[in-house]
């Protein structure tokens, strides 16, 4: 019934994994070459290989939700399909926290990624599974890499895929670490964030910063490479503006390096709260690094900024300041 369909079968074939119906015609006429047998069997391959398990599905939507939250780079098409497939889950019930569910994800995957479906499984699928493994990912774990940037899943190993990770280790990361990086972040090897890493490169010369603060950066907090330099720029402006200087953001940025990941008028609104108790804030901060306050001070300036708001309507922003003091303190 299936082969005197004009689409030879393929859109009811969609259908039935839950794409919609107009979607489902959008795709059948590129796919449907590879014949009906073919697509029902990589149909079940790519659902066996994504989703023989939910055991890591709230970790991998937490993944996304920060992936989709910090990066602030151009997109090239395959981190671009990545953020579609995201959008599209985020929208639903359940959001991104649905990923690893295949009768939720898988429709909306083959939506944004519908290539996928003329992926070999013997010349193509099974030898990335395996080179994911050589590189130091657990079995288990492959799913959530796939998952989270399903991109790579059309890579070509030899091409693609190792020229990319050689651009890492060329950057002094060793492919153990960048193994264990491709767990939570495998858009790193996207094309548009080793781009943005070469211009991150560029821009902390130009701010005469020792590239070996970049690379300490990214080992210890890996959304720095999806954080634009223009945005970057403007925080170390306000780090300059608040009386930091060169040597003291070092110790700054390596210690928390998700302060680049801030907007500007996330430190305004800081400032103007502790104004309102009378705490200088430049003077903080050129004191806040060090020892034994600055664990303290980094907990502090990296949980206060996402809940400004919340702490700000509780009245804690003036506990939270002193307790960050060597001393005692108690509010008026």
């Amino acid at each position: 019934m299936g082969r005197s369909r004009r689409d030879h079968g393929v859109v009811p074939l969609l259908e039935s994994v839950g794409v919609r119906l107009s979607s489902a015609k959008l795709i059948a006429p590129y796919v449907s070459s590879a014949g009906l047998p073919v697509l029902i069997d990589r149909v079940k391959f790519l659902k066996e290989m994504l989703f023989s398990s939910s055991a890591y599905a709230m970790l991998i939507g937490r993944n996304a939700k920060r992936m989709m939250t910090h990066l602030s780079i151009p997109a090239d098409d395959a981190l671009q399909s990545t953020l579609s497939f995201c959008e599209k889950m985020e929208a639903r019930y359940g959001g991104v926290t649905m990923l690893g569910h295949g009768d939720v994800a898988f429709p909306y995957l083959i939506e944004s990624c519908p290539m996928l479906l003329l992926c070999s499984e013997d010349n193509h699928l099974k030898p990335l599974i395996d080179f994911l493994k050589c590189i130091g990912i657990p079995e288990q774990r492959i799913a959530s890499v796939l998952l989270l940037f399903p991109h790579i899943i059309l890579s070509d190993v030899e091409n693609d895929i190792k020229p990319r990770i050689h651009e890492w280790e060329k950057a002094g990361i060793e492919q153990d670490y960048i193994g264990r990086m491709l767990l939570k972040y495998p858009w790193i090897i996207s094309t548009s964030v080793i781009e943005n890493h070469r211009q991150m490169l560029s821009f902390f010369n130009r701010k005469k910063i020792s590239i070996k603060v970049l690379g300490i950066t990214v080992k210890s907090w890996p959304h720095i490479v999806g954080c634009s330099t223009k945005r970057m720029n403007s925080i170390l402006e306000l780090f300059d503006d608040l009386g930091i200087s060169r040597k003291m953001v070092v110790p700054v940025i390596t210690s928390s390096p998700q302060l680049l990941l801030r907007k500007p008028n996330e430190f305004v609104q800081i400032q103007k709260l502790w104004e309102r108790f009378c705490v200088d804030l430049q003077k903080y901060l050129l004191q806040m690094w060090t020892v034994p306050s600055r664990r303290k001070s980094t907990f502090l300036l990296t949980l206060v900024f996402p809940n400004i708001i919340f702490l700000t309507s509780l009245g804690n922003i003036q506990s939270f300041y002193c307790w960050t003091q060597i001393g005692h303190c108690s509010p008026e």
